[in-house]
């Protein structure tokens, strides 16, 4: 049996990929999160149903009846010498640092924009603001944090680190030892890089541009790739950077669906209790991000729905660089009493709005699917997304079934075949559940993993 660490937590990915391998017990998992407190890198985000707010960049997860398990561990590196061991100044450090990161993704939030050393202010006037009265606090604390990470320099003698990471790989080095295998999460990878340890990179897209960006820490995360002794990819699409690099050790490996979890379900009584008994339902749990997602086309053609049909009820998760464009758009276009806007949720209630639905639709731009997809597919719901066949023929035998839709008008011709022909949407459900089962199960993930960690453990 094998010790296996999972190092870094974006999106939770570490802590699932940890936790089914757990349960599998093939062998043991630990996982380690850092200086990454978001809502969704949090292990809460999966495992409590709650339609309560909580913070997204300083979430309180006390009120909640939840315990972290053993093998995962979160912690501030800021906190920490180069040694590993906790500074004199640590907590003024850790919150400074704590703050400032708070202000840099709210600004970012509100559609503030630095490309170097330019910055673009929001499009909006309250997103403008805003950004007057928050931008010089933010300021301040990045100051502070500057002066506070030169005077560590100062006294523990540390030679000039441009990207950061050869400090960060020195207050981690005595937390990556004791294990055979480690697996490194997105830039991750470069912490083992750099401390000259074998490790396994598992993409989740920051293998498709940030290799190629020129800058000191994309040529670094180039090398960390090229040296890792596999690659798991987790974007399709990205096939084309790893060929870029000479990679030739890579796996697919999608993000796995607890079809467990995630499974049709009766939803009358919650749609009695808002009223959608007869309602054509539709829900867009995706980012508003109109140049990622798309979002925009399918507003649009939401609208054309309304204005033909009637009747019909649309749900937008509330969150995303482009929200308030998107509420913008929804008023412009005169549809606003048929649309219900939610906060982000937890995993688990999210369940619930995958069964309310009669359709999901996810992004129109990309050409490949994330998290949305497959979890509305397990429940049985049919999916409108734009899907780029060729980008997936390297990874998969079997295409998912989802109505492939790219520009505006296949969307509205989507969306009125779906709601005026029950069978065609009943038929698309289960079709979609049985292609997850095949392809994104826990049974599947825990499956590839244990293949590759056998060929990693036969190599070395």
């Amino acid at each position: 049996m094998a010790k296996i660490l999972h190092l870094g937590n974006i999106a939770n990915n570490a802590y699932n990929n940890a936790k089914y391998l757990n349960i599998d017990g093939s062998h043991e998992h630990s996982a380690i999160s850092y200086d990454n407190p978001h809502i969704m890198a949090c292990p809460e985000w999966e495992e409590i149903d709650t339609t309560k707010v909580v913070s997204e960049f300083s979430p309180d997860w006390s009120a909640f009846d939840y315990v972290r398990p053993e093998w995962y561990r979160y912690f501030e590196t800021s906190s920490l010498n180069s040694k590993g061991q906790r500074k004199p100044f640590a907590r003024l450090l850790t919150e400074v640092t704590v703050q400032r990161r708070k202000l840099a993704y709210w600004l970012k939030d509100q559609g503030l924009k630095k490309t170097g050393s330019v910055i673009t202010p929001p499009a909006t006037w309250s997103g403008k603001l805003l950004t007057i009265i928050v931008l010089p606090l933010y300021i301040g604390f990045h100051i502070t944090q500057k002066a506070l990470l030169k005077l560590e320099q100062y006294t523990e003698k540390l030679p000039k680190d441009p990207t950061g990471y050869e400090m960060l790989a020195l207050k981690l080095r005595s937390r990556l030892e004791g294990f055979d295998i480690i697996q490194a999460y997105g830039a991750d990878i470069i912490i083992p890089y750099l401390l000259g340890k074998p490790y396994i990179a598992y993409e989740h897209g920051t293998l498709r541009d940030l290799p190629f960006d020129g800058s000191t820490r994309g040529n670094l995360l180039g090398k960390a790739y090229q040296k890792a002794s596999y690659t798991i990819i987790t974007n399709p699409d990205v096939i084309r950077s790893a060929k870029k690099l000479g990679l030739s050790n890579f796996k697919y490996i999608p993000h796995a669906v607890d079809c467990e979890r995630f499974r049709p379900n009766e939803a009358s009584k919650l749609r009695q209790t808002l009223g959608l008994d007869d309602k054509f339902v539709v829900v867009a749990p995706a980012r508003q991000n109109w140049d990622v997602k798309g979002n925009q086309k399918f507003i649009k053609a939401f609208a054309a729905l309304i204005h033909k049909h009637g009747d019909a009820k649309l749900f937008i998760c509330d969150w995303g660089q482009h929200r308030d464009l998107t509420k913008q758009l929804v008023v412009k276009l005169g549809i606003q009493e048929y649309v219900t806007y939610y906060s982000p949720c937890p995993k688990l209630t999210s369940i619930n709005y995958y069964l309310l639905a009669d359709v999901v639709v996810d992004q129109f731009e990309a050409g490949a699917f994330g998290g949305i997809t497959p979890e509305a597919m397990a429940c049985q719901k049919p999916v409108l997304v734009y899907y780029d066949q060729e980008v997936h023929e390297w990874c998969f035998e079997n295409h998912p079934p989802v109505i492939n839709v790219h520009t505006e008008t296949q969307i509205t011709e989507a969306l009125e075949i779906l709601k005026t022909n029950n069978d065609k949407r009943i038929s698309a459900g289960k079709k979609g559940r049985e292609w997850v089962l095949q392809e994104y199960s826990t049974t599947q993930l825990v499956e590839r993993h244990n293949k590759l960690y056998d060929i990693i453990q036969s190599t070395t």
